[in-house]
C-alpha cells in the first residue's frame, strides 16, 4: 500500500529510552505498578505526554523559548491536576500508588515550569 508504514511485526512501538527518567525518576516496581493499573491507558498517555514535552524542553536556552516552554508546562500541569482530582473524588485504596505517582510527576513538573520562570525573567 502506498504511502502506508511497514509493520514492525506487531512489536509495540518503543518510546524513547529515557521515558522514564525524564520527568520524574520513578523506580522500576513504581513504573510497573502505573503500567497495570486500572487507568493505564489516561495515565500513561499523560506519562507519556510528560516525558516528551520534558525532552522538547532540553533544548538551548533563549527567553522567547523558555516562556513558551513555561507555559506549555502549566497546562500540562493543569491537566495533570484534573486527572489527579478526578482520581481523588473516587476515594479508591486501589489508586493510591498511582496517585502518589503522579503528585510526584506534578511536583517535578511545576518545580521544571519555576525554573524556566526564573530563566526567562530579565
Amino acid at each position: 500500500m502506498k504511502g502506508m508504514r511497514k509493520s514492525k511485526g506487531g512489536r509495540p512501538r518503543q518510546l524513547h529510552n529515557k521515558t522514564r527518567t525524564v520527568a520524574v525518576r520513578l523506580t522500576e516496581r513504581e513504573y510497573e505498578a502505573l503500567a497495570q493499573s486500572a487507568a493505564g491507558r489516561p495515565v500513561s498517555t499523560t506519562l507519556r505526554t510528560l516525558a516528551f514535552a520534558a525532552q522538547k524542553h532540553q533544548r538551548p536556552n533563549n527567553n522567547v523559548a523558555n516562556q513558551e516552554r513555561w507555559q506549555e508546562l502549566g497546562s500540562l500541569s493543569e491537566s495533570l491536576s484534573v486527572l489527579i482530582r478526578t482520581i481523588t473524588k473516587h476515594n479508591d485504596p486501589r489508586w493510591a500508588l498511582t496517585l502518589a505517582i503522579l503528585n510526584r510527576v506534578l511536583t517535578a513538573l511545576e518545580e521544571t515550569r519555576i525554573d524556566l520562570i526564573k530563566q526567562a525573567a530579565p
